[in-house]
Order: C-alpha cells, then sequence, then structure tokens
C-alpha cells in the first residue's frame, strides 16, 4: 500500500469533517474563497 493511500485512508478514520468551511459548499463559497486565496 503505498503512502498516499494509506494517508488517504487514514483521512477519512481520523479527519476532521466538520470544519465551517467544508460543510455547505455553495458557488458563492467558492467564489469567496477563491477571492480571498489571491489577496
Amino acid at each position: 500500500m503505498s503512502f498516499t493511500t494509506r494517508l488517504l485512508n487514514w483521512y477519512d478514520r481520523h479527519g476532521r469533517h466538520d470544519l465551517p468551511w467544508q460543510r455547505d459548499i455553495t458557488a458563492y463559497r467558492v467564489w469567496l474563497s477563491e477571492i480571498m486565496l489571491q489577496q
């Protein structure tokens, strides 16, 4: 099993899936995050 596969499996089990920016994916939020990343 490759390192990448092991890492992704670990994240599926133990990762933080409840962060506010991961909950509601709308076009506005994607656009806003793109603008913020360019600053």
